[in-house]
Formats: structure tokens, C-alpha cells, sequence
């Protein structure tokens, strides 16, 4: 029996990869990109931004040691209550950073920007991931969405080599998004909804595709060597 058949939080997370379920356009594809991104971890991983750790099981096999980190009040899985602009650790601390679905819930970004190339070692990867459309969430700490340009005024190319960059959905995709997340008084008669219509929106998002609309990015950086 796999985790998910006993843990509900599992259960949960399981199941909004499920095309049938609202959230599916926008969760899925972050899911599959992330789980392919997993080949650049290693060393010393922070996670930060956590939550409760939902991605620790995909990762922490493939470095030496993985530290959780979130601003307070904090999960349970977290061992570092900190300040995403003001991290306790000494500089070139770790080999990689995971930080996803994190910025927008920062004041100041490029604060967090610069704290993730301190404590990174020279040659060390970061892997983020931040939404160019979603519903507000997380009130009231809900204060940024980003566009690709954005992403690079913030990691700029003469700190970091950009190695990957993935959108996650079309223009269907964010029209999906902003549907089902209107419908939030339908409770599990969205789900019913979802169950006819995203079929149809998956079809389409693939067929017209629109570089410039998106629901989610995910880019895989390098830290330069100084």
C-alpha cells in the first residue's frame, strides 16, 4: 500500500494530478516538471519556502542532506523558522535551493533574489518555480505575480547561467484556472464540472499554444563562479 492509500494530506496532493480534478491544468504540468528537474539536486539541498515538505520525497534521495526552511508560523516538517529576506545561514552554505510557489508571498523579491545566490556555493543550482497567473491566495501575503522578464531582472544572466525555463499551460489553461477558481461556491459540484470540461481544455491548451500567456514558470539556474 502506497503512502497516499493512508496519509489524506497524500491523498490530497495525489489527487489533483488527476485530470478530473480542477486544479489539474496548472498542477500536473508543475508536478512533471518538477519530478524531472530532480536530476539537478545534490549536495546539501535547502527547501525553501516549504510547507509542509510535499516535495522532500522526490528529492531527498538524490543529495546528502535536505534542510526545510519557512517563515513563521511554520509546518510541522520544518526545521528552520526563518525570514525568506534575511536567512540564517553563512554564505555558500548549499549546493541547491528548491523554492516553489514561494516568491509571490515575498515583500521584497529581490531581497530573497539575492540571499538565494549568497548562500548558494559557486556552481550551485537553483531550482524555482512561481506563477505568472493565480487566483489570491494566502491572504493578505499575496503580493507579486511574474513574467519571464521579471524572472530575469531578478536572476540576472551575469550572476546565473539559465539553464532551463518551462511554462506550465496556454491560454486554455489560464482560462481553466480562472473558471474553476470562480466556481468556489460549488464545492464538489465543481469537481462534476471539471470532470466534463477539462477534457476539453487540456485538448485545447494543447493545440493553441501561446507563448505569452501562462499560468506558471519553473527555471533551473546556476550560480556563476565569481
Amino acid at each position: 500500500m502506497n503512502a497516499a492509500a493512508i496519509d489524506p494530506i497524500a491523498r490530497r496532493r495525489e489527487l489533483r494530478t488527476r485530470w478530473w480534478f480542477p486544479d489539474h491544468l496548472v498542477i500536473s504540468p508543475l508536478w512533471r516538471d518538477l519530478r524531472d528537474v530532480i536530476r539537478y539536486a545534490r549536495g546539501q539541498l535547502l527547501d525553501l519556502g516549504c510547507g509542509n515538505a510535499p516535495y522532500k520525497p522526490w528529492f531527498e534521495s538524490r543529495v546528502d542532506r535536505y534542510v526545510t526552511a519557512d517563515f513563521p508560523p511554520v509546518a510541522e516538517a520544518v526545521q528552520v523558522a526563518c525570514d525568506t529576506e534575511r536567512l540564517p545561514f553563512r554564505k555558500a552554505s548549499f549546493d541547491t535551493v528548491l523554492c516553489t510557489q514561494v516568491l509571490e508571498h515575498v515583500p521584497r523579491p529581490w531581497l530573497a533574489a539575492c540571499e538565494m545566490a549568497r548562500i548558494l556555493r559557486p556552481g550551485g543550482m537553483l531550482i524555482l518555480s512561481c506563477p505568472q497567473y493565480w487566483v489570491l491566495h494566502e491572504l493578505p501575503h499575496d503580493y507579486f505575480r511574474f513574467t519571464p522578464y521579471g524572472l530575469r531582472v531578478l536572476f540576472p544572466e551575469r550572476d546565473w547561467e539559465w539553464i532551463e525555463h518551462r511554462q506550465q499551460g496556454s491560454t486554455w489553461a489560464v482560462i481553466a484556472c480562472a473558471l474553476w477558481q470562480s466556481f468556489q461556491t460549488f464545492g464538489r459540484g465543481k469537481r462534476l464540472l471539471a470532470f466534463f470540461w477539462n477534457p476539453i481544455f487540456i485538448l485545447l491548451d494543447r493545440l493553441w499554444r501561446n507563448s505569452n500567456d501562462t499560468t506558471n514558470h519553473l527555471i533551473v539556474l546556476s550560480r556563476k563562479r565569481e
